[in-house]
Formats: structure tokens, C-alpha cells, sequence
């Protein structure tokens, strides 16, 4: 049996699925791993693509699905298909940039049995890879990554976190039920379950790259079609739906930064009536939060957008 699974979830990455799967190949460790592919019904070329893989490559598992499932189903199916100790999961339209990669990770996790998984900077590009940001913040790397500063949040990259296999933890079924919470939005639920069972630490050393969807991209992607209005909404909605798993913790801070986000989008695009039309519908509480913080957040942004020329 392998010592652990690397999950690529696919879904119209014709573009970039080969730069993926080869940087899961290149990798050098002692131990055995296996690569699980979930497909999520790709209308391009990927599947096509992935089976050329699956016929030559050693410990290659291929899922496809007939219809749309969404990313969080798609990730409980890889998860299930997996019998190793360790998994790690990222979408198909990123990559891995050094070739130690998991046996970085695997010999910390091997030496460090009181984490439950460990994580690594990474580098964010846009389509054109004309933006460069290196995640996570040093802040966070030197704080340590914990429950508590995360719904401040002090995220980390959750893409690429090499972890114990919690499909194979006897909670598993409620687990995945919090992870399906919402159809698209995978990220934050799994981060908040593994932060909740136990620690993850930070390797500090840039080893991935995220890739940013472009206009380009989302045209293909499924989880880019519905409107930026929706999107944040949906977020919204999913933090919502997650209080009734996790009663004491305050998703408030997240609530409000998606609503900032929103406002300052409509704002560019001067759109600003779609926001207030969907404003109304948040809570009451939380639209006075947000203006009472308005002044003080726009002139962060302002800050930050200086800071950004000044580098």
C-alpha cells in the first residue's frame, strides 16, 4: 500500500493538466505514493488527456464522473478511493515547483507526530503570471497557523497540505458532510476541520504554485460561471450553514470581509445598485458593522495599494 495519495481535481484543465500530473511524476522520495485524478465531467480534452497517463504511469488511480458533481463531492470521492495514511490535493490548473516537495512534508510529519498535516508557501500567478504574491504571510508563519487566528483570518494555503487521511477517521461521514456544505467552496471547510482535530505547520519555503484564474479561465471553469455578486454571496451563505457545525466560533470577521469585498467591486465597476439590491438581504447587525468599519477598511485599501507601487 502507498504511503500516500496525491489528488489533482480536474475540471477543463486541458491547458495545464500536464504541467500538473508531471510535477506529482518528478518527485523524489523514499517512499511510494499514488496519484488519484477526480474528473468533474471536463468538456475539453482532460480526460483524453489523464488517460494517457493512466496507462503508462506506476500507482495512477483516474475518477470521472458523468455529470457535474461540484469540488467537494469530487474531492470526498478521491478521498474515499484512497487507502494511504497521508493525502494531499490541488486543483489541475497548478503545479509543484520542487521536486522534494512531499518528502519535505512526509519527513516532518514523520518527525513531528503531534501535527496533523504541514503546508508550504506558495506562489500565486494570474493566467498571464503577471502577478506574483507569496503566500502565507510571513506574520502568519512566524505566529503558527491555529483555529483561533484562522477565523481572524490568518488562512493558509490549504492546496497542497500534506495530512492524515481523514476519510479513514471514524467521524469520517460527519466530516464529509461539513466538507459538502457548500457544491463549489471546498477550501475553507476543510481548512476549519483540519485546524479542529489538530495543528498545521508551515515548511517556509516557497515549493507550489496557485494558479489565478483569469476572465480567460472562468469562461471554461464551472465554478467561475455564476456572477461575482453570487459568488460572494455564496461564501456568505457557506459561512452561515457552517455555524451549525461549529456554534462557537464567529464567522462575523469572514461574513464582513466578503461584504467588502463586494462593495469595493461594485464600486470600480460602478455597479453599486446590484450590491445594495443584494446587501439588504445580510444581516441587519452586521450591514451597521460594515459601515461603521467602512472608513477604516477603505483607507487600508488605499495604504496597501501604495505600499504595492512603492515595491
Amino acid at each position: 500500500m502507498c504511503e500516500l495519495s496525491v489528488i489533482i481535481l480536474t475540471y477543463n484543465h486541458e491547458k495545464f493538466i500536464d504541467e500538473a500530473i508531471n510535477s506529482v511524476i518528478n518527485q523524489i522520495t523514499n517512499f511510494d505514493f499514488e496519484i488519484i485524478i477526480g474528473d468533474d465531467c471536463s468538456k475539453d480534452r482532460t480526460i483524453d488527456i489523464v488517460k494517457t497517463y493512466a496507462k503508462r504511469v506506476k500507482n495512477f488511480k483516474f475518477i470521472t464522473h458523468s455529470q457535474n458533481v461540484g469540488t467537494t463531492m469530487n474531492l470526498c470521492d478521491c478521498l474515499e478511493a484512497s487507502n494511504a495514511e497521508y493525502f494531499t490535493y490541488f486543483g489541475g490548473d497548478d503545479y509543484w515547483i520542487n521536486n522534494f516537495k512531499l518528502q519535505k512534508q512526509y519527513d516532518f510529519l514523520k518527525s513531528n507526530f503531534d501535527y496533523l498535516g504541514v503546508c508550504n508557501k506558495i506562489r500565486a500567478i494570474d493566467f498571464d503570471k503577471k502577478i506574483s504574491v507569496t503566500y502565507p504571510r510571513e506574520q502568519i508563519i512566524k505566529e503558527g497557523i491555529s483555529l483561533k487566528g484562522f477565523m481572524k483570518g490568518r488562512t493558509f494555503p490549504i492546496s497542497g497540505v500534506l495530512v492524515k487521511n481523514i476519510s479513514k477517521f471514524q467521524n469520517w461521514n460527519n466530516l464529509k458532510e461539513v466538507i459538502l456544505t457548500d457544491r463549489l467552496i471546498e477550501d475553507f471547510s476543510l481548512s476549519l476541520i483540519l485546524l479542529d482535530i489538530g495543528k498545521i505547520a508551515v515548511i517556509d519555503e516557497i515549493l507550489a504554485v496557485y494558479r489565478i484564474r483569469s476572465s480567460e479561465l472562468n469562461a471554461q471553469n464551472y465554478n467561475s460561471i455564476v456572477s461575482f455578486n453570487d459568488k460572494y454571496l455564496q461564501h456568505i451563505k457557506l459561512y452561515s450553514k457552517l455555524k451549525c457545525y461549529y456554534p462557537n466560533l464567529n464567522f462575523n470577521y469572514f461574513i464582513l470581509l466578503k461584504i467588502n469585498e463586494l462593495f469595493f467591486y461594485c464600486l470600480r465597476r460602478r455597479i453599486m445598485n446590484n450590491f445594495y439590491e443584494e446587501y439588504i438581504k445580510i444581516n441587519p447587525i452586521l450591514r451597521i458593522i460594515f459601515i461603521l468599519q467602512l472608513p477604516i477598511r477603505t483607507i487600508s485599501v488605499i495604504i496597501n495599494a501604495i505600499r504595492k507601487q512603492m515595491i
